[in-house]
């Protein structure tokens, strides 16, 4: 009888487990999804607050003249064209739709008198993040393979606790010569609200299961125990 009971309760228990294990699987999914998306869209307007502030300090803003020719207009008109910016359609392909935005134009046309400041961009970028109550560490790599630069900035959060990583990789430019990598470390702020109640409502849960089974097996040994002395 005891043997039935105590199998039958591992089961129980073991059940619980199970269930609880999946329902956290999930919450941690969830909350890690949402810090992703909200890094991705803090990192991007850190980029746009960093390449905003070299324009401005440059002259380029006010004798720019941006024109979107093509093969044969390019040749004729050579002679007025004191910089140009190439872009191959071979790279996006022949029935691709180019999505060029005013960003990219400005980022090709500093990027060799005021090139990305990833000190600066790592500064906006951890602004932005504490500004939001999120703190985490995290580390910029900036590539331009049309100059050969490759630069790297590591971001350590005053606040212990990241675990983990998710990788975010930005082209800055149509070509996508310019490359922005973000390694972005998950905080421990994942644990919390529905992660919390989920787990406290868990674990007293199983405590009330565990003294239930215990307080259980006494009075049926107290009964059996009786039972053998009648």
């Amino acid at each position: 009888m005891i043997r039935k009971a105590l199998t039958l309760s591992i089961i129980v228990i073991f059940s619980l487990l199970v269930v609880q294990s999946v329902w956290l699987y999930k919450v941690i999914i969830n909350e890690r999804a949402s810090f992703e998306a909200e890094s991705e869209l803090t990192l991007q307007s850190a980029i746009t607050s960093e390449l905003d502030s070299r324009v401005k300090n440059s002259a380029l803003i006010n004798v720019v003249n941006v024109q979107v020719i093509d093969s044969e207009s390019s040749k004729k008109n050579i002679e007025n064209l004191n910089h140009r910016i190439k872009l191959d359609s071979t790279n996006i392909g022949k029935n691709a739709t180019l999505k060029l935005s005013m960003e990219q134009v400005f980022q090709d046309f500093l990027k060799s008198v005021k090139p990305l400041n990833l000190d600066t961009l790592s500064f906006l970028f951890s602004k932005e993040l504490i500004n939001k109550k999120i703190e985490s560490d995290f580390v910029l790599t900036y590539s331009d393979s049309e100059l050969n630069i490759i630069d790297t900035v590591f971001y350590e959060s005053p606040i212990i606790g990241t675990y983990s990583f998710f990788e975010y990789e930005i082209p800055l430019n149509a070509s996508k010569s310019m490359i922005l990598k973000a390694k972005i470390y998950y905080p421990l702020f994942v644990y919390k609200g529905d992660f919390l109640l989920i787990g406290l409502a868990s674990l007293v849960l199983l405590v009330f299961i565990v003294v239930a089974i215990v307080l259980q097996f006494k009075m049926l040994s107290r009964q059996i125990t009786l039972a053998q002395l009648k």
